[in-house]
């Protein structure tokens, strides 16, 4: 993306006489990085089996490398700018250098199940050999660390070009993999804007249903805090609530009422496991008890979140 630009080269160059740098230069390298670069990483962390440019995440550093001395040097000069058409071009240069960070958060904000400094080498290749009654299954889970060899053994397979003929029960065949170097894997979660997720953090963070301001800002939740309060959002809803989606959440109609019966039970369960099912960070949802107290429904259920957390509750 190319700003609409405000100002003039004559702007350009009064800018790079009194910084001392040439912002021409950097404007031009800019727009090469957006044009043939950034293509490149944002590919990176959207497939899955990309192999990384290098060079374009090189490319990335030393841009904002220089974005943030232009920054500074801005900074130190900022008496010196006092026209209209300054302001024009202080603009441009933050928010080029806004976009700059944005494509090196690109793993975050794509929810990529690949980590930020992931093009950097994260794996080593090695040979291994299939034993007596090994299968390519069998050397993906114990050679390779794999928690998935019930599926990585296919790529596994096509990586090495094995054909079913080319290895038996009687073993000897050898095939290439890559071993992870990295220390931990990357969770994925659809629910949470995040890359690097580990402990309380696969709760993500929230602000206060009820948004209130705390110095000068809105006020967010603790990581428990936050599926708590996930929790209490969903087994409240009911359709319509969502305008988007106005099937989504309880019909309405089972909320209130005298008794329960068994097609009312049974619509009720399914719709709130669909509920709960649409956040990836909940998992075991279990009703223990629906009934009817003063006209109006109440469940108790049993929950667990993704990190161990178990909550016993009424609503």
């Amino acid at each position: 993306m190319i700003f609409e630009a405000n100002f003039d080269m004559d702007t350009l160059s009064r800018f790079s006489t009194t910084l001392r740098y040439n912002i021409a230069t950097y404007l031009d390298l800019y727009r090469l990085f957006m044009n043939n670069n950034q293509p490149l990483i944002l590919s990176y962390f959207k497939n899955q089996v990309a192999i990384p440019d290098t060079l374009s995440f090189d490319f990335l550093n030393k841009m904002i490398i220089e974005a943030k001395k232009i920054n500074n040097l801005i900074t130190v000069h900022e008496s010196s700018f006092d026209r209209v058409d300054d302001w024009g071009l202080l603009e441009f240069l933050e928010n080029v250098r806004i976009k700059l960070d944005t494509v090196n958060n690109a793993a975050k904000w794509l929810k990529s199940s690949k980590a930020k400094n992931s093009w950097q080498k994260t794996s080593i290749q090695f040979n291994a050999t299939l034993g007596v009654d090994e299968t390519v299954e069998d050397i993906s889970k114990n050679n390779n660390n794999s928690l998935d060899p019930q599926n990585n053994w296919v790529q596994i397979t096509l990586e090495n070009n094995l054909l079913e003929k080319d290895y038996d029960t009687q073993g000897g065949a050898v095939v290439q993999l890559n071993k992870s170097i990295l220390s931990k894997p990357n969770i994925y979660l659809n629910s949470v804007v995040d890359s690097e997720l580990s402990g309380e953090k696969l709760y993500g963070i929230d602000i206060v249903r009820k948004i209130q301001w705390t110095n000068n800002d809105i006020q967010t939740l603790s990581y428990k805090d936050t599926v708590l309060q996930s929790i209490n959002i969903l087994i409240v809803l009911r359709q319509g609530d969502v305008p988007e989606f106005l099937s989504f959440g309880v019909d309405p109609r089972f909320a209130v009422g005298n008794n329960l019966s068994i097609f009312k039970n049974f619509k009720v369960r399914q719709q709130l496991e669909a509920v709960i099912a649409s956040d990836d960070t909940l998992r075991n949802f279990q009703i223990t008890s629906i009934s009817y107290y003063n006209s109006k429904l109440n469940i108790e259920y049993n929950i667990d979140t993704l990190y161990d957390l178990t909550l016993n509750n009424v609503a």
